[in-house]
């Protein structure tokens, strides 16, 4: 049974009035915001992060910043020490992971299997497990898989437990129905009830089939030797018997059947797909009590989050962290770094003096939803859908020098598959994204048989096109050469 988090609150009275200053308790150098609302211990480690997260993630905290708030209702902001917030049974390891997740994994979507990536996304896997956080928990798990260190079984157990779709452990449990080695203790435990049955269902039927297959509708018998050839034999148990060999005193003929007998056939997608589904519908019951904890989607309304600064864009009101925008753009960082006598430094204290942006509303919003949801949305297949999203990115990316949005923004696009050869070397060179991004589009500008036009040239600018041109010259040249001993005309 999970530990009640209202239970788990200290208020100053219980800690001291220098909690850092007890015995071996330290502030998280890298997750402690003076700006955040809610203040963390975790071991001998103390937190200082914003509320929102957990919010948005899970309702398991409802009840604990419920009793938070009230503690703290009255403390000036950046006092919030005064009403910690102490989890037990975790480590601070694995919570700085889950903190990594909320505030870092947006800006670092990569195929890699990093040994540190994998224990991060380990550590975020079992606290969203601990604390129902089924979306974050669904995005560990690509991430994982993508480091190709999951083995079969813990891959169908996370696509049952998570709600993953069936068809991305698919190959996963073929390959279990057709291996030799049965399900251990271990495995059994991993899988649950429910799939152990389907699987052990599937694996007998596959060895009847193979001790005992149905006969194949043209029997051959396919022995060189064989006098009669392509004469009809008796498809029995695997094997051809030839029907005329024998009937002299001599051995008859046996030769294996091509289609009973040999390596066992792996199920197709759709056959586990439906293996799985099954096993999640006789299992649906058994996870109703985590249900009650599962957070649907909250609501995008941006001007309802409880952040520390305002922005008006086309006379819309925004209250969002600070901490997103320092992150992200050495612009707004040097802003908000400004001494707190300056006046340029009081913009966007409340929401009679915001920050006013010179921006689309809506281009806006999709810089938030990079900020506060794209993390959660990541899947196997990209979101063609995200894609006016991705490209309001990168525009206010690449208009307040945000690095590394723009990275992670050209990689979605890129991974969309919408951007055409010219547009991925302009963007490459415009960005500094390293000539292997675009390699490939700028190999098939060089192979194509249309010139440059004057629009892409504009594109891509006068030094790359300098660079095509050469390239092409080059290939002609030799292909030129390498055909002059043929003549192109007729006579």
């Amino acid at each position: 049974m999970a530990r009640d988090p209202t239970e788990s609150f200290e208020t100053i009275a219980d800690v001291g009035d220098d909690v850092e200053g007890q015995s071996g308790i330290l502030r998280s150098p890298r997750y402690y915001f003076q700006e955040g609302d809610l203040a963390i211990k975790v071991e001998n480690a103390l937190f200082q992060i914003h509320s929102f997260h957990l919010q948005r993630s899970t309702t398991y905290f409802d009840e604990a910043l419920t009793t938070h708030r009230k503690l703290g209702a009255n403390e000036p902001q950046g006092s919030c020490e005064r009403a910690l917030l102490h989890l037990h049974d975790v480590r601070a390891k694995d919570f700085e992971s889950l903190l990594w997740f909320f505030y870092e994994s947006g800006y670092t979507w990569r195929d890699s299997s990093d040994s540190e990536a994998i224990i991060s996304w380990e550590g975020v896997l079992l606290l969203a497990d601990k604390y129902t956080m089924d979306q974050v928990a669904k995005v560990a798990c690509h991430a994982l898989d993508r480091t190709n260190t999951l083995n079969d079984v813990r891959k169908v157990s996370m696509c049952i437990k998570y709600g993953l779709p069936s068809t991305w452990a698919a190959q996963a449990v073929g390959r279990i129905s057709c291996r030799d080695d049965p399900l251990t203790k271990a495995e059994v435990r991993q899988l649950g009830v429910e799939m152990t049955c389907v699987l052990a269902r599937v694996r007998e039927e596959y060895f009847r089939r193979e001790f005992n297959p149905p006969p194949c509708l043209r029997p051959l018998c396919t022995v060189e030797l064989c006098r009669w050839d392509n004469t009809s034999a008796v498809c029995y148990r695997g094997a051809h018997i030839c029907k005329w060999s024998g009937d002299r005193g001599s051995s008859p003929h046996i030769c294996p059947c091509p289609q009973t007998s040999g390596k066992r056939t792996p199920p197709t997608t759709s056959q586990a797909t439906g293996w799985l589904d099954s096993a999640r519908v006789c299992g649906s019951d058994s996870d109703a009590g985590r249900a009650d904890l599962k957070l649907e989607s909250q609501s995008k309304s941006w001007d309802g989050l409880n952040g520390d600064i305002y922005l008006e864009v086309e006379g819309r009101s925004f209250r969002l962290h600070s901490y997103h925008l320092k992150r992200a753009s050495p612009i707004f960082s040097d802003m908000f770094s400004l001494p707190a006598s300056s006046p340029i430094s009081q913009e966007g204290a409340t929401e009679n003096e915001p920050i006013v942006l010179d921006v689309k509303a809506q281009e806006f919003e999709h810089l938030l939803w990079f900020f506060y949801d794209s993390p959660y949305e990541w899947s196997v297949i990209a979101d063609k859908d995200a894609t006016p999203k991705w490209e309001s990115v990168l525009k206010l990316a690449d208009e307040f020098d945000m690095t590394d949005i723009s990275a992670v923004a050209l990689n979605a696009l890129d991974r969309a598959g919408i951007l055409s050869d010219i547009r991925k070397i302009a963007l490459c060179v415009k960005f500094g994204m390293g000539s292997s991004w675009a390699w490939d589009a700028v190999r098939q500008t060089c192979l194509r048989d249309e010139a440059l036009t004057i629009e892409e040239a504009c594109e891509i600018g006068p030094a790359m096109t300098a660079s095509l041109a050469l390239a092409r010259e080059t290939l002609l040249k030799v292909r030129l050469v390498s055909n002059k001993c043929f003549c192109p005309l007729t006579i």
